[in-house]
């Protein structure tokens, strides 16, 4: 079982035995700000962080690597720039032998779906600010 630490740390555990006992940990490069999901997919793992960019000018990354070694090196893929992200990237769920990732954006949401690391990824954004989310808005307090 992997956790996320807001602190750039990924750590292994054992839950089988019950025990919840670390076998490892990786520290991810000093960018990886606010983490938010890891995944493994295909034998690859994906790491994504929402990053602060409006405080910080740190980005919000989607990181595609074949271990966590590899990433937290450095040396993972930029998923974030090659598919042309523009929000937050969100939590990863498989449905379908497919490897979802939400992204929430402040004038659009989008899923980009990928199926494997060799095939090129699809983003499904919606565009433009929907009357049912103010309506939702307007449910909660401010």
């Amino acid at each position: 079982m992997y956790f996320m630490r807001n602190d750039g740390v990924v750590v292994v555990a054992d839950y089988l035995s019950g025990n919840y006992e670390t076998i490892t940990s990786y520290s991810l490069p000093a960018d990886f700000v606010e983490i938010v999901d890891i995944e493994k997919f295909n034998g690859e793992f994906y790491v994504s962080a929402m990053g602060i960019p409006e405080t910080t000018g740190i980005p919000s990354k989607v990181v595609r690597g074949s271990s966590l070694s590899v990433i937290s090196s450095g040396l993972g893929i930029d998923m974030y720039s090659s598919l042309g992200m523009l929000g937050k990237p969100y939590f990863f769920e498989i449905m379908d032998s497919l490897l979802i990732l939400g992204e929430v954006g402040i004038d659009y949401n989008s899923l980009v779906t990928i199926s494997s690391a060799h095939t090129p990824a699809i983003i499904h954004r919606t565009i433009g600010v929907h009357e049912g989310s103010y309506k939702r808005s307007a449910m909660y307090p401010k």
